[in-house]
């Protein structure tokens, strides 16, 4: 379209919208000029609420039907708690619903003749929105669901209309406005120069943030232990099989044959081992022998295949496992292996595996607590802190051996138990690094810090691209060139950047990146073949 003609356009619209306005708010009596504006602004003005609204309740995005069962033991519709949640929340549900019943009246404003039926259908689509969203809630761990949250939410998406009707015309002018201001603002180069800055900012961050989950600040002075702490007064009591470390992460076929195999002490030669996988130069695997391990406080060496602790004693290394350590820092990744079963525990937190001297100063721990599994590891994001912690339910249980493998791939902690992976573990992307001063990093939440992460990453470039594609001019196939070498490009670059950094690479955040920048143009253009635009 050109902007010359859409501003004459917009002036006649505007001049018309505030004679009609002055004479009455409703906008039904405002005539052909904001039907043009409805035309222009209803698709947006009701995806947008949709989707914030989505991201915003479905927050973590990690879905968890076993713990979240006893939620939806009862009939269906009990599954949503009857107790009243407090005014603060009502009033904020209310207000979250808001812009969308706002957007959901300009999007029927032309399709529903009658005032009630669009009432009727505006308080029937926020209902059924709002209990979808709290029925979907119900999987998650971290939130609640109850009908307060639907009344309010549906109650917000009515006030939305009655927006609607009182200053809608305003808000669509202005929302018009903006545009109109935004597309000759991005005339010429400039748009040109706002994506290359947008792109240099987006790597520079990237990369430092995702530096945060590096395994650079380890110390190499501590010993390993097992079943205890230095203090003596963590007792684990259990039996040890195989304990076998690292220095890559291990990929899921291979964590699956390892859980499958039936006899443990055939595929671990010691109790504990250290595996460096470069090659030598008959083609096997390098074996790293750990420190010789002593039984304490009595200091006999561990002899045996298998270390059973009652305990009474426990093993730890005669020496510091500098070596290991040095090694895990220079590739940033790691699995551990533990085959073993443990006893009846107290309810308290008990290290199994210590790499490190109690479980506030380590570089590594992983531990049972009642019949959870417990796993920390330190990085600039977590330091000598508990969290981000990885919390496993119901992996212990009295005297089942079990296979545990966890694997560090520089970002992402995966948890397999018996060659299957498990649907817990831990996000160390940029997004923990940008919103960890702001917000705890539990297990639960990681996600969600990835996910916003990446919003904000990929949605503004997809927005520039949007209006780079309006551009109009003699060299179209230019136009959609660019816009699809920068739509594929940006992503790869930015997991390249990870790669390098972390040391791993992902097809399926490289397309999610690819599918955020698209869904953005589409979005930010999903009005533009309304009969308002020339």
């Amino acid at each position: 379209m050109r902007f010359s003609t859409r501003a004459r356009h917009l002036r006649g619209s505007k001049e018309a919208v505030s004679s009609h306005t002055s004479e009455d708010s409703s906008l039904r009596y405002t005539g052909s000029c904001i039907n043009e504006l409805v035309a222009h602004l209803k698709n947006r003005a009701l995806i947008l609420p949709v989707c914030a609204i989505s991201v915003l309740t479905l927050a973590p995005f990690q879905f968890f039907a076993e713990e979240t069962a006893d939620r939806r033991r009862a009939p269906f519709l009990l599954w949503l708690s009857p107790k009243f949640g407090g005014w603060l929340p009502f009033c904020e549900n209310i207000v979250l619903f808001i812009p969308f019943g706002f957007g959901l009246a300009v999007w029927i404003e032309n399709r529903v003749g009658s005032r009630v039926l669009r009432i009727l259908a505006i308080v029937a689509a926020g209902f059924g929105f709002s209990f979808t969203m709290e029925v979907l809630q119900s999987f998650l761990v971290p939130r609640g669901s109850s009908w307060d949250d639907v009344v309010s939410n549906t109650t917000g998406a009515l006030l939305g209309y009655f927006v609607f009707c009182i200053a809608g015309a305003r808000i669509l002018q202005f929302g018009d406005g903006m545009e109109a201001w935004i597309e000759r603002l991005c005339g010429g180069g400039i748009i040109v120069a706002m994506l290359v800055s947008y792109t240099a900012l987006g790597l520079t961050a990237s990369w430092q943030l995702q530096k945060m989950a590096s395994l650079k600040n380890w110390d190499a002075e501590y010993p390993i232990f097992l079943g205890n702490d230095s203090t003596g007064q963590k007792p684990w009591a259990g039996r040890i099989v195989a304990l076998t470390i690292r220095d890559r992460a291990l990929t899921w076929e291979a964590a699956r044959r390892l859980g499958e195999s039936s006899d443990a002490g055939e595929r671990t030669p010691s109790i504990v081992t250290f595996y460096h996988v470069e090659q030598d130069r008959h083609g096997q695997n390098a074996i790293w022998e750990i420190p010789d391990l002593l039984w304490f406080p009595h200091q006999l060496p561990v002899q045996e295949s298998m270390a059973v602790f009652d305990g009474s004693s426990w093993v730890r290394t005669k020496a510091n496992v500098e070596s290991l350590v040095q090694r895990l820092e220079m590739t940033n990744q790691f699995t551990v292996e533990l085959v073993g079963a443990a006893n009846v525990n107290t309810g308290d937190f008990e290290p199994i595996v210590l790499l490190g001297t109690d479980p506030t100063h380590f570089d590594l721990v992983l531990g049972q607590d009642g019949d959870n599994l417990i796993f920390r590891f330190r990085t600039p994001l977590a330091k000598n802190s508990s969290e981000p912690s990885l919390i496993a339910p119901d992996v212990f249980q009295p005297n089942r051996m079990r296979d545990i493998l966890l694997a560090y791939d520089g970002a992402d902690l995966s948890l397999y138990l018996d060659g299957k992976r498990d649907s817990h573990g831990l996000v160390l992307g940029p997004g923990a690094a940008l919103f960890r001063r702001i917000f705890r990093l539990r297990m639960y939440n990681l996600r969600a810090f990835e996910v916003f992460y990446r919003l904000i990453l990929f949605i503004p470039l997809g927005v520039l691209l949007a209006f780079l594609s309006r551009r109009t001019g003699r060299d179209a196939w230019g136009k959609w060139v660019t816009t699809a070498i920068a739509m594929v490009a940006f992503p790869l670059v930015i997991e390249l950047t990870f790669t390098i950094v972390s040391g791993r690479f992902r097809w399926a955040d490289f397309s999610s990146g690819i599918g955020l920048i698209w869904a953005a143009i589409l979005i930010t253009n999903s009005d533009r073949k309304s009969s308002y635009i020339e």
